[in-house]
Formats: structure tokens, C-alpha cells, sequence
């Protein structure tokens, strides 16, 4: 897979004049929709012989213009590109969104970055999309431009979920309400594979430990984190991904919760479960937090939400509840499929890093 940040980067290192079939969107979340444009992509360029693209941005425009006001992020573009990567794409544009590009003219746009540095044979966009300076390109200034350069421009429709009462259309927005909501398992409904978030283990107040739980506090790297309560998830520091119960709240029960940035506004706690053994009804608990997991950097899957944050009146009713949190994330991810993506190969990874990206 070849990756660049700047149409001017790729017309400079691509030389040969095969022509692409090329994907343009933000792509945030790679959901349902969002794959319905890249299958688009991929089955042309099979049948025409052409090479599968797709041009993405970074940041997202919305951020580029709103600062922290804009959009917060579903996938880091990490992310992005190694799920593009994944599905089959071969070529990925994820270009550098400055002052510089976002003033491009609509005609600007189609010749300068589609036809003369992607080579673009046939142009897949969404059935909302605009471009240029201020979005004033329109699908039909699209088609009238491209065809001046023998291109071909495919529009694909809203897709619509059929796991929504409404039949709501796909959109990265839906997913981040569903996933700040709590609501995991409709967003993994949504996104085709359970919500993650990228992770670093860090010191917390050791009162998990204390209980009998121990816990690995995380200090997050993803933009968006589920409401406060308990989950279900899977938890890889690159082991595999491992059965856990997460707390992602206040701790309310105490006085103080760590917070291992200002800027997060939950303390995030996994507990990752052992075997049972077969002779006892409850799980085991781990012992000491032996894993060797401080500063390591991990991948947390979200499964489902088992209850809401709450307090209770003292630390026996807490461990009590932890309890049963424990087994009922056991008996409900007993019939789950471990996640196969994201893969975190290299227990000894500082940051989030996709080795196989060849810029050049």
C-alpha cells in the first residue's frame, strides 16, 4: 500500500501513468456507508484493471475551521489508513487540509489534485459531497469537470441502516452520538466491528488492587470515550484481545478519581479477567497487577454496556457488584468473536504505529 499527505508528494514519487479509481471522503469510522463507496471503488478497479485509491483529509475540514469545536474524531487517521489498507485499498491520499488547499477552486480541485496527481479514470463520492474553496463545487460542477479529462463521476446514495427503527442513514455523526451515548452495540451495528479506543497504561490510585480487582487505568490517545458505567470489553496490550470489565466514570463510590489527563474527562479502569476454574462458580480474579502493563500502550474494544456508574454505600456492596460485573461480561463474551482488528502484534509498541505504510 502506498500512503501520502500531499497531492504535490504523490505527483512527485508516482511515475507511471496507470490511472486510478479514486474514493473521496473523510472516511471517519469506515462505517456501512462508508463502505459502500469503497466497494464501489474496489469492484471498478478490478474490472477495469485500474488501481483502488482513495483521497481522504487530515484533519478533518470541520477541525481545520471550528478548532475544538469541530467534529471529535471516530478513528485516528492511523486507524483510517490501516482499516483502508485492510479492505484492500492500494493507493491513499490522506492529504495535509491547510489554508492552501481548502482555498482550491472547484476546477482547481478536479485537475491539480484528481486528474493530474491521482490519475483519476472514475470518481466516487457521496451522495453530500461538495469541494472547493468555501464547498462551493457541486456534484454536477464534478461531472462537468471531469468529463473535460475523460473521467467518469459515480455518486452513491445514503445508505440506510436496517437495525434502526427510523431507517437512519449512515453517518459518522450518528456514530459518535451512539458511541458518547453508551450506546456500543448499536455502533457496532453501525461501524461493521465493535468501537476501540487506542490507550496508554498508566499509575493510578491502586484501590482495584486493594478490592481484590486489580485494574489497568488508561490515559487516552482516541477522541471519543463512552458515557460514564460499566462495559463489557476486550482488552489487547498485544497478547490478544482478553476478556475485561471496564469502569469508565467518576468513581463515585470515593471521593477521588484519577484522572490521568485534564483534558479526559472520565477515569478509565479495565479489569481483564482470568480463567475459571472449573470447580468454583465465581471468576478468578487477577492477582497482583503482575501483567506488566504500565506504559504500555493498548487497544480496548467495546462490547456492550452492563450498567450505569453508581455508588454504593461501601466498599463490600462494591466488590459485590464488581462480582457479578465479572460474570456477566464472562457468560456474555463466552459467545463473542474476539475482535480481529485493529491487531497489536508487538507487546513492546510505545505508540500506535502501522509498520507496513511505505510513503514512497
Amino acid at each position: 500500500m502506498q500512503f501520502f499527505q500531499s497531492y504535490q508528494d504523490l505527483k512527485k514519487h508516482i511515475k507511471q501513468e496507470k490511472s486510478t479509481v479514486v474514493g473521496i471522503g473523510n472516511f471517519d469510522g469506515v462505517h456501512y456507508g462508508h463502505q459502500a463507496l469503497i466497494n464501489k471503488v474496489l469492484k471498478l478497479a478490478e474490472q477495469e484493471s485500474l488501481q483502488a485509491s482513495i483521497l481522504t483529509f487530515s484533519p478533518h475540514p470541520l477541525r481545520f475551521f471550528k478548532g475544538d469545536q469541530g467534529p471529535r474524531q471516530v478513528y485516528s487517521l492511523q486507524d483510517r489508513i490501516d482499516l483502508l489498507s485492510h479492505l484492500g485499498i492500494k493507493l491513499i491520499l490522506a492529504q495535509d487540509f491547510d489554508l492552501s488547499f481548502a482555498s482550491l477552486s472547484p476546477s482547481a480541485f478536479v485537475k491539480d489534485v484528481l486528474i493530474d496527481a491521482l490519475k483519476s479514470a472514475h470518481i466516487i463520492v457521496g451522495y453530500d459531497f461538495a469541494f472547493g474553496a468555501r464547498r462551493s463545487g457541486t456534484h454536477a460542477d464534478l461531472i462537468e469537470f471531469a468529463q473535460e479529462y475523460g473521467a467518469q463521476v459515480h455518486i452513491i446514495e445514503a445508505q440506510e441502516s436496517p437495525n434502526h427503527s427510523q431507517n437512519r442513514a449512515y453517518s459518522s455523526t450518528w456514530i459518535r452520538e451512539l458511541i458518547t451515548a453508551g450506546e456500543v452495540s448499536k455502533a457496532e451495528l453501525a461501524l461493521g466491528r465493535p468501537y476501540h479506543i487506542r490507550a496508554r497504561v498508566v499509575q493510578g490510585l491502586k484501590r482495584g488492587r486493594k478490592l481484590g480487582f486489580p485494574t489497568a487505568n488508561l490515559e487516552l490517545h482516541s477522541e471519543l470515550c463512552p458515557q460514564a458505567g460499566v462495559y463489557t470489553a476486550w482488552l489487547d496490550w498485544g497478547q490478544g484481545p482478553q476478556a475485561s470489565v471496564v469502569s469508565v466514570g467518576s468513581n463515585p463510590t470515593f471521593k477521588k478519581a484519577h484522572l490521568p489527563k485534564t483534558h479526559q474527562q472520565w477515569s478509565v479502569e479495565v479489569h481483564v479477567l482470568q480463567d475459571q476454574d472449573e470447580d468454583q462458580t465465581n471468576p478468578v480474579t487477577q492477582p497482583e497487577l503482575d501483567l506488566n502493563l504500565y506504559d504500555r500502550e493498548v487497544c480496548l474494544w467495546f462490547v456492550s454496556l452492563l450498567r450505569a456508574q453508581q455508588r454504593f454505600a461501601d466498599s463490600q456492596a462494591l466488590v459485590q457488584q464488581i462480582t457479578a460485573d465479572c460474570k456477566a461480561t464472562k457468560d456474555l463474551l463466552e459467545t463473542q468473536k474476539k475482535p480481529i482488528w485493529p491487531k497489536m502484534t508487538d507487546p513492546n509498541v510505545t505508540s500506535p504505529i502501522m509498520a507496513h505504510i511505505n510513503p514512497v
